[in-house]
């Protein structure tokens, strides 16, 4: 008698990088996990065109030719970093230490506007002839000076500001070619007790991110959705038992 089983999984999703050695196999790097992934689905999509009789007057289908494989992922993302934005950005990060500037010059300040600094995350920010509090004040974060009052006697323009400014990290857009990466998951199959499976893809092709929430007001938190192409590994030889494209093992 066959028992009838059921899948329901949760798990962990990590990339790798991949890179092409002397041989021409491909390296795997270290695996990362990318976080809270609420979706991932995997799915194939065969190409394929059918030959229809003319003889009969039935119009009937005597052949189906397979003319490609593809694969495909899609999943949902909750970890908004430096690092799964780079992937998902198509873009490259880039460190820039804290530090500190001095006599920074001002352009002609007006009651009512916001300056912005070159850096963000700025503390310690003193303005040479206004007071903190009576004629201005700032936005650390975003690295900007709301100007209150200005003096009406005493005080000539353009001033400077000194201040020191904290390390950032900044992600391009689109300034990198497609990345691909390997992709494990690692889940339990809460159906069936827990039990454990993983996937493993050889080789995925990410796609831009097509959207990201900036402002939110809904009472869930934000997910980027991150698709890809799965390709075949062709350096996997063809008589591989597993094939190009991956394995799931339960």
């Amino acid at each position: 008698m066959t028992v009838e089983t059921y899948y329901y999984g949760q798990g962990r999703v990590s990339v790798a990088s991949r890179t092409r050695n002397e041989s021409g196999q491909y390296d795997i790097g270290a695996w990362r996990w990318v976080g809270d992934v609420s979706e991932l689905t995997f799915s194939m999509e065969i190409e394929e065109f059918t030959h229809k009789e003319s003889y009969s007057g039935m119009r009937r289908s005597v052949r189906k030719i397979r003319t490609g494989v593809d694969g495909a992922l899609s999943s949902v993302w909750h970890q908004v970093d430096g690092d799964n934005l780079e992937l998902t950005l198509w873009g490259k990060k880039i460190t820039t230490p804290a530090g500190s500037v001095t006599a920074h010059e001002l352009p002609t300040l007006e009651v009512g506007q916001r300056y912005y600094l070159p850096q963000r995350k700025v503390s310690a920010l003193a303005v040479d002839g206004l007071t903190l509090g009576t004629h201005y004040s700032v936005d650390a974060g975003a690295g900007a000076i709301d100007v209150i009052a200005l003096p009406e006697t005493g005080f000539s323009q353009p001033t400077t500001a000194d201040y020191e400014y904290g390390a950032v990290r900044r992600v391009g857009i689109m300034t990198a070619p497609a990345p691909e990466v390997a992709l494990r998951y690692d889940g339990i199959n809460l159906a069936e007790g827990g039990d454990p499976v993983t996937v493993i893809l050889y080789r995925v092709s990410t796609a831009p991110l097509t959207e990201l929430a900036l402002i939110n007001t809904g009472d869930e938190f934000v997910g980027m959705t991150v698709a890809g192409s799965v390709l075949p590994d062709t350096s996997i030889p063809a008589s591989d038992l597993l094939g190009p494209f991956g394995y799931i093992e339960s």
